[in-house]
């Protein structure tokens, strides 16, 4: 779908692709950063309370639990 995509921007004119990776990304979400925006829309204080545990919960990593201080879970293909 992407080439089809690009494909389809070449047509009308465009002249640049750019790849980009974001699973990076959410590797180096700042948690307090992040904390403070969806405190901006979410004004339930147990459901921005829920989230911070979950962002804090940690990661298995070869049977290991590993604290995460920055980043946000995301499933792995």
């Amino acid at each position: 779908m992407a080439i089809m995509k690009v494909k389809e921007y070449a047509e009308k004119g465009y002249k640049y692709a750019v790849q980009i990776d974001l699973s990076k990304y959410f590797d180096t979400i700042n948690h307090e950063l992040l904390m403070n925006m969806v405190r901006e829309q979410v004004h339930d204080r147990r459901v921005t309370e829920l989230i911070k545990k979950y962002l804090k919960s940690g990661v298995m990593e070869e049977g290991l639990l590993v604290r995460t201080e920055e980043g946000s879970p995301q499933s792995k293909p």
